[in-house]
């Protein structure tokens, strides 16, 4: 199921590249406003998925932290696809996703397996 998963989070990423680019293609300006509208409708996907909202004081520095670099990493990734390649932007992109693999073997001490071996590779 984990396989499923994450083949189904490379697909839906890589469409969300290609459908920046189209937007960006169309509409000049509005950086902000697109990602507002991405933000605010996985919000209220969160929301009607959730079914109840919780809160805990002691993750709010993360939450903080998460939303201040989501924007970022947002609104910098359609700026790139926006005024360069889309393919050159995801490429570099998804090197994104290295880091925190090697964050897991480091700090979290997860396993190293053949496949994640072979995933950064």
């Amino acid at each position: 199921m984990q396989v499923i998963l994450i083949i189904l989070c490379t697909f839906t990423s890589t469409v969300q590249s290609v459908f920046k680019k189209q937007y960006s293609l169309k509409v000049s300006g509005g950086n902000w406003f697109f990602n507002a509208q991405v933000s605010l409708f996985a919000l209220l996907f969160f929301c009607v998925t959730a079914g109840k909202i919780s809160f805990l004081a002691a993750v709010l520095p993360y939450s903080v932290a998460f939303a201040a670099t989501y924007i970022t990493a947002s609104v910098a990734m359609f700026i790139a696809i926006k005024t360069g390649s889309l393919a050159i932007t995801s490429l570099i992109g998804s090197y994104s996703l290295i880091i925190p693999t090697f964050y897991g073997f480091f700090f979290l001490n997860e396993k190293i397996t053949l496949f994640k071996v072979l995933g950064i590779a």
